[in-house]
This record gives structure tokens, C-alpha cells and sequence, in this order.
């Protein structure tokens, strides 16, 4: 009679130990409730019963809110490697703006008409080609700084597979 006592009063604290760890972890991320399922112990042919045990420990999930966490989880990265990314590309092209190609190639355009206009005019023609110099600058540092992005984006890219790499090997092992 006592050992069925203490079985159940073993069961009831492995439960109410699951109790505290998911009451602990409640503001966690990520984490989710666990169910302690108990089960009567069989009993020997002419005595009572064995009393109760723990059975199992159950997580309580939902496959469907899983799998959406997950995928939408994974939009979210996408989305914000997506936006760092365009953000540092829209620093480089800096439009629009009175330094940039679209004021660079306004200028050698301007420029370019006031020489159809005077085309033996010396003054014009400096003109002419300084405002072509000052894109062809402008372009060329604009092709340097989306390369250095796309530099970095490839170093991101990378570095974050050398890491998934090291975790699968430390799975593996």
C-alpha cells in the first residue's frame, strides 16, 4: 500500500517538475509546453496495483504553426538581408541628389547643347568635356561601390555558410 503511495507522490512531483520548467519558461522563445503523461503500473496477479508512473514527457506543439513559424521566419531573413543589402546599393547610387549620375549626366547633356549650339565656341567645348569627365568619374565610383556590396554580400554569404557547415559537422559528430 505504501509503495503505490509513492509512486504516485514520485509521479506528481516529475509532473509538477514539468509544471515549473513550462511556467520558467513561458516568456521564452522558441520554447514550448511539455505534458507529463502518467499511466497506472501493472499489478502482480492477486495483490492491488502497482500503483502510477510516469510514462512519457510530451511536447505540446502544433505541426501547422511550426511549419508557418519556420517559413515565415525564413521570409523575414530574406527580407532583412534584402533590405540591408538595397540600403547600402541606394547609399552608393545616392539619387537623387546634386553629386549624382542623374545632376552628372543633366550637366554633360546641358553641356553637350550649349555645344550643338556653338560648336567652334573653346568655352563650350572644355564645357563638354568636363561634364562627360565628371560622369564618367561619377559612374566609376559608382561601379567601384557596388562592387565593394557585392563584396560584402558574397563575405556574408560566405562566412554563413562556413558556419551552417560547422554545425552540420558538429551534428554529424
Amino acid at each position: 500500500m505504501l509503495s503505490i503511495a509513492r509512486s504516485a507522490l514520485l509521479a506528481q512531483q516529475r509532473a509538477m517538475n514539468v509544471t515549473t520548467r513550462n511556467i520558467a519558461n513561458a516568456s521564452t522563445p522558441g520554447y514550448s509546453r511539455q505534458r507529463m503523461i502518467l499511466g497506472s503500473v501493472g499489478s502482480v496477479p492477486g495483490l492491488l496495483s502497482g500503483g502510477i508512473d510516469s510514462l512519457d514527457r510530451v511536447r505540446i506543439r502544433d505541426p501547422f504553426l511550426d511549419d508557418s513559424f519556420r517559413r515565415e521566419s525564413g521570409s523575414l531573413n530574406s527580407a532583412m538581408t534584402s533590405s540591408y543589402f538595397l540600403a547600402q546599393v541606394e547609399s552608393a547610387i545616392d539619387e537623387p541628389s546634386e553629386t549624382g549620375v542623374s545632376a552628372a549626366m543633366s550637366e554633360m547633356f546641358q553641356a553637350f547643347g550649349r555645344l550643338s549650339d556653338e560648336p567652334s565656341s573653346p568655352a563650350a567645348r572644355e564645357s563638354a568635356r568636363a561634364a562627360a569627365e565628371r560622369l564618367v568619374t561619377r559612374l566609376n565610383h559608382l561601379a567601384s561601390s557596388l562592387g565593394k556590396s557585392v563584396d560584402r554580400a558574397l563575405e556574408q554569404m560566405n562566412q554563413e555558410v562556413d558556419d551552417v557547415n560547422t554545425m552540420i559537422e558538429s551534428l554529424a559528430s
